[in-house]
C-alpha cells in the first residue's frame, strides 16, 4: 500500500495542522478532527493517529474503540506525551487490539510516524495481534504507579499510606521496588523522592 488515508485526532490546533502538513507531504490522505465526535464520524480512514488526552470527555482511547466498532480495519495508533495511559485514566489498562503506543519525546521525524501507521493497517487484519505498549506499562503496577502519582503532588510516605489505606512500611517497600526498577540511589531519601516526582513528571511529558 503506498498511499492510504490517515484520519488525525488532536486537539491542539498547532499541532494539528504541523503534522497533518508534514504527513501530507509524504503523500498520505490526512483528514484532521479536534473532537472525539468528529473523530467518529470518519471511522473509514484506513488508520487512525490518535492523541491520547482530548480534556475533558472522551479519551483517545474511547474514540479508538468505537472506531474499531465502525470499522474493524482501521489501524491505531497512539500519539502521545503520556509515557503510560494509566497516567491520564488508571482504567486504561489495555488497549485496542493491534494498536501501537507511541510517545511524542520519542518521536524524532515524520517518517517514524508513516511507518507506525502503516504497520497498524496490516496488524490490524491479523488475528490474535497484540497491542504495543510502553515499557512503563508493562513494568509498573497499578499500585506503584499511584504511589509515584502521589509523591509527584509532593505526598509523604505516611500521607500516602492513610490515602491506600496501607501502613508506612508498604509504602517504604513500594518506593523501594520502583526506585530500584528505574535505577535510583537510594542513599539519600530527600533526594530519591525528588528523583522519583521526577521520573512522574517525564512520563507525563513535563520534563525532559
Amino acid at each position: 500500500m503506498d498511499k492510504f488515508s490517515v484520519l488525525f485526532l488532536e486537539d491542539d490546533g498547532l499541532t494539528r495542522s504541523s503534522v497533518a502538513a508534514a504527513l501530507t507531504a509524504l503523500g498520505l490522505e490526512v483528514t484532521t478532527a479536534a473532537s472525539a465526535l468528529e473523530a467518529i464520524d470518519a471511522a473509514d480512514s484506513d488508520c487512525a493517529l490518535l492523541d491520547l488526552h482530548l480534556g475533558k470527555g472522551p479519551t483517545g482511547i474511547d474514540v479508538a474503540r468505537k472506531l474499531r466498532e465502525k470499522n474493524p480495519k482501521i489501524g491505531l495508533v497512539f500519539l502521545t506525551s503520556f509515557e503510560d495511559p494509566r497516567l491520564l485514566d488508571k482504567d486504561a489498562t489495555t488497549l485496542p487490539r493491534a494498536s501501537t503506543y507511541l510517545v511524542k519525546r520519542q518521536i524524532f521525524e515524520t517518517q517514524q510516524l508513516s511507518l507506525a501507521l502503516r504497520a497498524s493497517i496490516r496488524n490490524a487484519s491479523i488475528e490474535g495481534a497484540t497491542e504495543e505498549l510502553p515499557a512503563e506499562f508493562a513494568s509498573l503496577t497499578q499500585v506503584q504507579l499511584e504511589t509515584l502519582r502521589l509523591i509527584g503532588r509532593g505526598l509523604s510516605n505516611s500521607e500516602i499510606a492513610k490515602q491506600r489505606n496501607v501502613s508506612i512500611k508498604s509504602v517504604e517497600q513500594t518506593i523501594g521496588v520502583i526506585s530500584k526498577k528505574f535505577s535510583l540511589p537510594t542513599n539519600d531519601k530527600l533526594n530519591n523522592r525528588v528523583n522519583l516526582a521526577r521520573v512522574y513528571y517525564r512520563m507525563l511529558g513535563m520534563v525532559d
